[in-house]
Parts: structure tokens; sequence; C-alpha cells
């Protein structure tokens, strides 16, 4: 009886297993920002343009090519063996952990941004931005961050001719923006996700906020984004995330031209005192998307 007994329980463990061992979704993209729920910035500074740029490249570092991303800018995914590693996060970046962000004075942010250029994505765009001006006082003399379609625009042409393969002087990779001045930005993002991309956007409701729009209900006509904050929902209407209904001002879709899907090394999982790499397209990750 006892052997029955246990046979059955091994039976039992070996089928929630393999249940956790696929997880179905529509496109890598969608598997990869519900998971990000650690390995991002915090916008402390109304930095939110930032963290969507770190948020974008670190999507297209995992799905496309480890070089979009440095590795001294990565952090892995890792498992224990005993889950999968995309369900506990997905790769990212470095946070800027500051323990009083919010309260920080100027140059306390600034110290940080200095002290972290080297390591974090974040503090490197945001130093970058500092050398063009891109930050405002307020008139309590606080320093913001935010951005404009412009700014970011050019970061991301800075980002791609110095720091990665991928540079705007050999027409491998495009920075298209679309404004509500000229474009359907709604229908331009519904028609962005459903071919599989995700895309920055700047929403404007109570006030501004940049996120990740990557996923689109076409029933219920709702654009789901990642918010870009922690402790939140990684999968949002971008009408609830605490700005009231949104408009779209502008949309900015990263494209990469004639680069294939190449292997990363992102996903960890440790077992038995070692450790195996995987790229986010090993079946031993256990998401089932297609890569083109």
């Amino acid at each position: 009886m006892k052997k029955v007994f246990s046979l059955i329980l091994l039976l039992l463990c070996c089928c929630s297993f393999s249940s956790l061992k696929t997880i179905r979704y529509k496109t890598y993209a969608v598997a990869y920002f519900e998971n990000l729920t650690n390995n991002f910035p915090y916008n402390y500074r109304g930095s939110c343009g930032y963290v969507s740029m770190c948020m974008l490249l670190s999507y297209y570092d995992s799905y496309l090519s480890d070089d979009v991303v440095h590795e001294y800018f990565d952090v892995n995914s890792t498992s224990d063996g005993s889950y999968l590693p995309c369900v506990n996060d997905s790769p990212g970046v470095r946070q800027d952990f500051l323990s009083n962000g919010y309260n920080c004075t100027n140059q306390e942010y600034i110290d940080m941004i200095e002290h972290n250029k080297q390591t974090s994505l974040h503090s490197y765009l945001l130093s970058l931005g500092r050398s063009y001006g891109y930050y405002f006082t307020n008139i309590n003399g606080i320093q913001t961050y935010g951005l404009t379609l412009s700014n970011e625009e050019h970061l991301f042409e800075r980002y791609f001719t110095s720091k990665t393969p991928f540079g705007e002087t050999n027409s491998s990779v495009s920075i298209d923006t679309y404004s509500s001045i000229e474009y359907d930005t709604r229908k331009k993002t519904i028609d962005i996700i459903q071919s599989g991309r995700p895309v920055m956007i700047s929403i404007n409701g109570k006030y501004k906020h940049s996120v990740i729009a990557y996923d689109y209900d076409v029933e219920k006509d709702i654009i789901y984004c990642h918010p870009g904050y922690h402790g939140y929902n990684t999968h949002m209407d971008i009408n609830e995330i605490g700005l009231g209904n949104v408009s779209i001002d502008y949309v900015i879709d990263l494209n990469f031209h004639n680069i294939k899907h190449t292997h990363n090394d992102n996903y960890i999982i440790f077992s038995d005192g070692s450790s195996e790499y995987y790229c986010s397209c090993s079946p031993a990750i256990g998401l089932n998307y297609l890569f083109n």
C-alpha cells in the first residue's frame, strides 16, 4: 500500500511539474512583459521615459540578440530548478534602487546616476540625457527627468550608435515614431502589437506617462501595457493605471532590419550545485511562442 501511495504521489508531482513546463502565450512580448516583475528601473524623478526605454531594449536583448544590451547592464532570470525562471521574473536590467528615492535631493539623485552609469542602463541613459540638458527644475527646485518624443528618439539614436553593433550607420535598426498630430496613434499601436512587437507609448490622461504596450484584446478592444511601476500588475489596461481614460500622444517602434534571432544566455537554472544557461527560445524555459 505504501508503494502504491508513493507511486501515486510521484505521478501527481510529475503531472504537476509537466503542467508547468509549457505556458501558452500569444507572443514572446506577452510572455516577457507579463513576467517582468522586478528587473527594471525605479521611476523616482519622472524618468518613466527612461524606464520604458530600458524595458523595450531589454526585451529585444532577450528576444532578438544579447548584443542589444551590454552584459554589464544585464540581470538574468534565475531558477533553482523547482520552478520556471520566466515565471519568477523575466531577465532585464538593474534597478538603481535608492532607499530614499522618492525623497532624495537633486545632488543625491545625480550622484546615483554618476555612480551607477557604468553598470546600470537607466543611469547610463540618464547621464546621457543630462549631458543634453534633458531635465527640468520645477518651482520647488526639484529636478525631474521627463522626456519629449524628440528627446527619446535622439537618445535611442545615440545609444545605438555608441553602445551596440546595431547602429544607424549601417541601417540595421530604425527608430520609427508616430505622433498623434499626424497619425491615429491608437490604431498604429494596435497594428504594431498585432504584428508581434511591443511598442513604447506616451499616454495622456490626468498626467502624462510612458509605458510599454504589448498586448491587445480584440473582443474587448483593450490595449494592455506594462506600466513601469514596481508593485503594479504587469498586464494592465492602459485606461486603468490611475490616469483615467487616456489618449496616446505618440508611439516609438524599434525595427531591427535583416537580423534574425540569435541565442542568448539570459535565463539560468541552478540544479545540484551547477548552473545551466538558456536562451528565451529554449524548451527548458517552458514558454510556447514563435521566433522569427
